[in-house]
């Protein structure tokens, strides 16, 4: 029982890592699929946190209850012929994801820290390898280590901007909040397969209940505190990155803690891509698993170089709605599982 517990956490903690990139952490996200549209309620918020928990908990059921070793195994038992598709787009989609936050690593650090940009993306690239190389154990004890860093990073500055900075100022709200959730939860669990699948030593009938609920009742607690602060702040929170000009409320101490905290967001995400694209080889360690890490990292430095923001704005966009169809695939497999 307490083993399994103790898996759950690390598998709740891969999960978070997975979905708290640089667009989570800097607000951007929960700005445009949250608060743009609702200010007034939590209707999207609690359909994205069921949502999240959903998915995760039907990716570790089928993994744990057929013994999924891998997860190119995983997209035949649940798209069957569709499975070669499937598997080029959520692949595609990985490196995508890299190589996006090696250039959010880069923009942030030439805009914050006043370091070339091509400092900033090798850095994540090295250090992406670092973790890559060492394979499940790896991706395990980075989440483990930062993923809490990251979340009270976060919750700290939601509850310090709404209680000492606050400048109350509320948007416009629409009614498409809950069409909203879905179509942010499909766009953030492409990968989720590819993540959790290759979990499987930690994953037991237990544990994965308890990874599904505690990982996404986490993300479903830091979206509350993301949107009640940007809500509560809404003319204050401008730009690209909402979350990270509230810190800059605090002072430029906590501008750049908090550039950090983005930091690591983006480390979490670029680590559980590249992990996830890995886990499709069978180099699970050794020699063989260093070259295949240092051939996709530096695979991604070229397309890193393309300008962040541009990145998000044309392939978060196109992904997020083809995201939905492979969400949609997970839930309706095991609904009719039985009827096919």
């Amino acid at each position: 029982m307490k083993e399994d517990l103790k898996n759950g956490f690390k598998i709740a903690f891969v999960y978070v890592g997975l979905v708290i990139g640089a667009g989570f952490a800097s607000g951007q996200e929960i700005m445009r699929y949250f608060v743009k549209y609702n200010t007034r309620n939590l209707s999207g918020v609690v359909a994205a946190t069921l949502l999240f928990i959903c998915v995760a908990f039907l990716i570790l059921k089928r993994t744990y209850k057929y013994n999924i070793k891998s997860f190119d195994e995983y997209i035949r038992t649940v798209a069957g012929r569709a499975a070669p598709v499937v598997r080029a787009f959520v692949t595609l989609f990985m490196f995508a994801g890299f190589f996006t936050m090696l250039s959010g690593c880069g923009t942030l650090m030439s805009e914050i820290f006043n370091v070339d940009r091509s400092r900033g993306i090798w850095l994540m690239a090295a250090a992406s390898f670092a973790a890559l190389a060492a394979g499940n154990r790896g991706i395990v004890a980075l989440n483990t280590i930062l993923v809490p860093v990251i979340i009270l990073g976060m919750g700290y500055l939601c509850v310090a901007s709404v209680t000492l900075w606050s400048v109350p100022a509320f948007s416009q709200s629409a009614d498409n909040y809950v069409t909203s959730a879905l179509r942010y939860v499909s766009y953030n669990t492409i990968t989720a397969g590819a993540v959790l699948v290759p979990l499987r030593p930690y994953i037991s009938k237990r544990s994965a209940a308890a990874g599904a609920f505690l990982g996404g009742g986490i993300l479903g607690v830091l979206i509350f505190l993301v949107w009640f602060a940007l809500k509560t702040n809404f003319a204050s929170a401008v730009g690209e990155l909402p979350l990270f000009t509230l810190s800059g409320l605090g002072g430029g101490a906590f501008e750049k803690f908090y550039a950090a905290i983005l930091l690591l967001a983006m480390y979490t995400t670029a680590a559980a891509n590249g992990f996830g694209i890995l886990s499709q080889t069978k180099a699970e360690g050794g020699r063989e698993r260093v070259l295949y890490s240092l051939l996709f990292c530096l695979a991604a430095i070229l397309p890193a170089y393309i300008e962040f923001s541009s990145l998000v704005e044309h392939l978060y966009g196109f992904f997020g709605w083809a995201g939905l169809a492979w969400m949609l695939m997970i839930i309706a497999s095991e609904l009719f599982e039985n009827k096919i």
